[in-house]
């Protein structure tokens, strides 16, 4: 048995690559709830 708990938010990000996706385009990712303090969130190319 796996069990996975998350604490956290999805979010948005202007995209940090607009030669492949377009200008004004946005990445999905995922916000843990320490991301203000000393975390990062993930953030997904699609």
């Amino acid at each position: 048995m796996v069990y996975i708990h998350y604490s956290g938010h999805g979010g948005t990000v202007k995209t940090i690559f607009p030669d492949l996706k377009g200008e004004g385009q946005f990445d999905e990712g995922s916000v843990p709830m320490d991301v203000g303090d000393r975390g990062s969130g993930k953030y997904d190319f699609q």
